[in-house]
């Protein structure tokens, strides 16, 4: 009987704890909601000229010069940047540190000239939290002083670099100088990063350069990080570097450089991706599978040769891609044409799936074989 107590106190007890979180949440959005809104209405309001700022309080002002970027929110954070030393004393106390980071997100909305100063001094601080919320505030400033502390940060190390990089990222349109140097720097970790982050900006020649000499770098991160830039490089470049690191010693590498010849839509490569449907890496593997299927005529072609593999897996991963380009059917038309190559194809795979039923097939393989097997009875 005391257990079935027990039992019951702990249950309504946890109910409780449910609800109110389960409130707390609901509230919680609500709030979100109807700020949203109504900065959102007070923009429009001014855009439309009919909201005076100068008569509007100082925490619907604040509302509204910390909402989505816009004329409105500067002209919002402009007023209220008016009394810069009180948004200083905030952006630099020891208050919350959602308040610090409101403070700093008005005084460069507003343009003071010394908020990448006090950017600084708060990323000095250590504190990943602040930093990580201080360089979203960062980003705003599109200036190459700005550009220069957030590529600071990255060679510094003191945060997290994928971060840093997230925020570099929309600028490395105007950054090539400065990342181009990096990408010989000492330092492996940021050589990954400079190509990676000049990945987009490949159709430059200086920095398609400059990533390509890395191919053979001693480190496999760095080496990665070339095949997914040769993705988006002259093919006539790219060529010859992706066949090397196709044999890379390292799976990742392999796997990047192969998802790098479907992306360079490159059919003369499509043989070297035929060892890697019998890897020993899944990964691999499955990288070969979906850069063969994508390569149109080019992979189909590679994958019918790869039917007769010695390896299960290579074989396996041929009727993989067999069934999803979708043109099995028309494999069976003209092996019923009696055409040489379909004729074998057919033979191959039905003699790889002579044993199987739509119970042991994959998923997709087996929506493959039903709509087969239906097409069959109504003929």
């Amino acid at each position: 009987m005391l257990s079935t107590t027990i039992l019951l106190v702990v249950a309504v007890l946890l109910f409780a704890c449910w609800a109110v979180l389960g409130g707390w949440v609901l509230v919680e959005r609500y709030l979100y909601d109807r700020l949203h809104d109504e900065a959102r209405r007070d923009t429009d309001s001014y855009l439309d000229g009919r909201l005076d700022l100068e008569e509007v309080g100082r925490r619907r002002l604040t509302r509204l010069a910390l909402g989505p970027s816009s004329v409105a929110t500067t002209a919002a954070a402009a007023v209220l940047a008016a009394r810069w030393q009180r948004l200083v004393a905030e952006a630099t106390g020891p208050g919350a540190k959602n308040s610090r980071v409101e403070a700093l997100t008005i005084l460069v909305r507003a343009g003071f000239p010394d908020a990448l100063e006090l950017i600084r001094r708060a990323v000095a601080e250590g504190d990943p939290a602040l930093t990580t919320s201080v360089l979203r505030v960062t980003a705003e400033l599109e200036t190459d002083a700005a550009d220069a502390f957030l590529l600071e940060v990255l060679v510094e190390g003191t945060h997290p670099r994928a971060r840093t990089a997230t925020e570099l990222g929309p600028r490395v349109a105007r950054m090539h100088e400065p990342l181009v140097a990096l990408v010989s720097d000492d330092d492996p970790t940021l050589r990954y990063w400079a190509i990676t982050l000049l990945i987009p900006e490949m159709g430059d020649s200086d920095v398609a350069l400059a990533a390509t000499s890395r191919a053979g770098d001693s480190d496999a991160n760095v080496r990665a990080a070339v095949a997914e830039a040769l993705g988006a490089c002259d093919p006539r470049i790219a060529r010859p570097l992706l066949r090397r690191l196709l044999r890379d010693d390292a799976f990742f590498v392999r796997a990047h450089a192969a998802r790098a010849v479907a992306q360079a839509r490159d059919g003369s490569l499509a043989v070297g991706l035929l060892p890697l449907l019998a890897d020993r890496n899944w990964w691999v593997r499955a990288a070969a599978k979906e850069s063969l299927l994508q390569l149109g005529d080019a992979g189909l072609d590679v994958a019918r040769s790869a039917l007769s593999h010695a390896d299960r897996f290579a074989r396996d991963g041929a009727l993989e891609i067999i069934l999803g380009s979708g043109r099995m059917q028309e494999l069976e038309v003209l092996a019923d044409t009696g055409d040489a190559g379909a004729l074998e194809t057919v033979a191959a795979i039905h003699a790889q799936t002579a044993e199987w039923t739509t119970e042991t097939l994959p998923r997709p393989q087996a929506t493959q074989v039903k709509l087969r097997d239906r097409a069959k009875a109504a003929a």
